[in-house]
This record gives C-alpha cells, structure tokens and sequence, in this order.
C-alpha cells in the first residue's frame, strides 16, 4: 500500500483510489501511487511511532473476566474482523462502558493505528443525544476506544423483527437526520451508515456509532491504494462511493434513504451479492418503495426515491434538506378498511389540536357580538321587532 498525505481542505471527490476499507485482509504490501504521486510512508511511520510504543508492542488476546486499565470485561458484544467489543465495567466511575479493543495484529499497522485514533477523536468531539458518546480513560496502556453503554436493540433487530409503522420509521430516519446534520456540521461524513450501526433505546432515541471509516475534514488523511473492495457496507453505500470515490455528506443521506427504504417495505432497492448490488447502483435507478407498499402515502414514497437517487446532485444537498421533508411530511397507516388515516407525530398533533381549539374560540368570540349588537339595536327600534304569534309593540305614547 502506498501512503498519501492530502491537504484537509479537499473534499476527496477527485480521489483517484478508492476508500478505506472494513476488511483487515485488505491491509496489503506498499505499492506505488498512480500518476506520479508521490507517498509519504516513512514519515507516517516515524509520526506514529512517536505517538504511542504500542504501535510496536505485540498484544494478547482479551477474554471476558480480564482486567485493562481502570475495566473489567464482562461479556463479549460483537467479534469482527477489525476487533471485538466488550461490555466492560468502568471500576472508577462504576458504571457500565463499552469498549471496542482492535486485534493485536492490526495495532502494528500504521494506517490502521492513524484511523483508530482519529475514529476516538471523533468521538470525543462530538456532542449529541443522537451519537454515542466517547469517554477518556484516566490511563490508556493500549489502543482501545471507549464509549457510554448503550442499553437498546440494533436497528437490525427491529427490522428483521418487523412490526416497524411507518410513524415509526419516519421518526427513527427523523433522528439519522438530526445527528447527520450535527456531524456534518462538525465536518464529519460518517459513510457506514447502516442497521447495524444504528441503537433504538428502550424510550425511542436513535443512536449512531462506529467512526471506524469516517471522514473528518480537519484532519490530515492518509489514504491507500490496491484495494480489492471498497470501504463500506454495498447495500447502503451511495453509487459514488461504489466508484470508488470517498463519498460526501450526499452519501450520508443516501443510507438514510435506504435505512427508511428497508424499513418501510422491509426490501432493498437492489438485491443479490456484494458485486451484484454494487454493478445494480452503478447504472441501474431503484425500484420505489411503492412497488412493495402499492398503498404507500404518495409524499413519503417521493421524499425516499429522492435520497436514493443514483446521481447526488438529484438527491437532497444536505442532511438538513432530508430533516426538513421528513418534518413536514405526513405519515400515513392503512386502516382495516382500507382507507388511510393520518397519524402525525405528538408534537404536530398537538399543535393542530392548539389551532383547531384557537379557531373554534374565534369563531364563538366572532359570533356573540354580532347578536348581542343586534339585539341591542332592535330593542331601540322595537317598533319593526315582531314576536311570533304576538302584534308588533308599540312604543309607549309621550302624549301628556
């Protein structure tokens, strides 16, 4: 692999390679950089090692029970090819964390090693109750990432259990936008978005998590060429990154349309393997969530097919785009008859309620004082008033 430092100010888009990749089996031997370009691996190196000993320290293999800093591992959450993440127990703050430990052989990788720090970085940074938050041991003897406990069920989970509403999804993609327009605020792409990275708590708030191939646009990159996949999960990863280019905040809300896609036809927009999916979005337009849910409300369907659009400049320029069609759409369940009745989130609900109640008020006010000044200017004139089944009155005589 060939190492190339770019100045932060580039937003990747005219990235010749493609990007960094989930597999560990893609860390491979130097090569050099097409065109010319020339790479920078010994100085890296020599950044990294400055770093941190670790980098050149071999490390054993973590099992629930073992002691690391101021934790104690409990149970093993998730083993992947990057690592394994431990529910642990923080033995200062006594509190539950959880903390995701790389596999000692990638430690001695120094690409691997500059993204795993910049991927804590992050975390640290960001402030949000729709990211997972990162937290700083006192005393760190190895790489590591440590992050609040998340107790909650994967986005995965829910999906694959079905019984999502619509309401219900449009709240959760409402969520993904909130912390996407935050991130990319920050100058963060998270480019992974997918179920799996994605925790429902018990009350309903949307967590993201894993920066593991996030592109932070202030900080220095270091790229790698040769790869033999692409960075990213292919089902939700935008036709652009497919390319192989690095993927822009129109990429962050392309998964978010194919998180609300799935979720509400529980499909893909495009389906079979890896290399299947990946050729489908190069050159194929998805299906419409429609052509799954014939009966799906006409507003959504468009807001969907928008944000998976194939070329990113025909889908929302940005998260906040995406956030506001999400607020301002309806969101509508099919009743037993067939009919559709609406069913707005609480916050709109109410406030229609507020309104309804405020018009019908001024209807009442409108109303009384037209009677009242009718009555009282009859009354004046009682000559012409005529009471059914009586004579008309007569004024009293002012003869002396």
């Amino acid at each position: 692999m060939s190492i190339v430092e770019q100045p932060s100010t580039s937003d990747g888009d005219d990235d010749d390679g493609t990007t960094v990749s989930t597999m560990a089996d893609l860390i491979d031997t130097p090569a050099p950089r097409p065109h010319g370009r020339q790479g920078s691996r010994l100085q890296a190196v020599l950044e990294a090692e400055s770093r941190a000993e670790i980098w050149t320290s071999p490390r054993r293999t973590l099992e629930p029970g073992d002691h690391l800093d101021q934790y104690l591992l409990v149970a093993v959450l998730a083993r992947t090819a990057m690592g394994t993440t431990f529910k642990a127990h923080d033995t200062e703050a006594g509190k539950s964390v959880c903390l995701k430990v790389p596999r000692p052989e990638l430690e001695r990788n120094v690409v691997f090693y500059d993204r795993w720090l910049r991927e804590e970085r992050i975390g640290l940074r960001i402030d949000h109750p729709n990211v997972v938050r990162a937290l700083q041991p006192r005393v760190k003897s190895r790489l590591y990432i440590v992050t609040a406990f998340l107790d909650g069920t994967s986005l995965r989970s829910l999906i694959a259990g079905g019984g999502l509403s619509r309401a219900r999804s449009v709240d959760i993609a409402r969520q993904l936008s909130e912390a996407l327009v935050h991130l990319h605020a920050c100058g963060i792409v998270h480019r992974d978005l997918k179920p799996e990275n994605v925790i429902v708590t018990p009350d309903g708030t949307v967590k993201v998590i894993d920066f593991g191939i996030a592109l932070d646009r202030k900080a220095r990159r270091l790229t790698w060429t040769k790869f033999s996949k692409v960075g990213g999960t292919p089902d939700y990863m935008s036709p652009e990154q497919v390319g192989g280019r690095r993927g822009d905040e129109r990429s962050d809300v392309y998964a978010v349309g194919v998180i609300l896609y799935e979720m509400l036809t529980n499909h893909l927009p495009f389906t079979g393997d890896s290399w299947a999916v990946m050729r489908a979005k190069a050159r194929d337009e998805p299906l419409p969530p429609t052509h799954f849910v014939p009966r799906l409300e006409a507003g959504l369907n468009a807001i969907v097919c928008k944000a998976i659009a194939r070329g990113a400049s025909q889908r929302h320029q940005s998260a906040s785009q995406l956030l506001g069609d999400l607020l301002a759409g309806d969101c509508r369940e099919p009743t037993a008859d067939g009919t559709e009745e609406l069913k707005r989130r609480p916050w709109i609900a109410r406030a229609a309620a507020a309104v309804a109640v405020a018009a019908l008020a001024g209807l009442v006010w409108l109303s009384r004082p037209i009677h009242e000044t009718t009555a009282h200017a009859s009354s004046r004139n009682n000559a012409d008033l005529v009471h059914p089944g009586r004579e008309p009155l007569t004024p009293p005589s002012t003869a002396q």
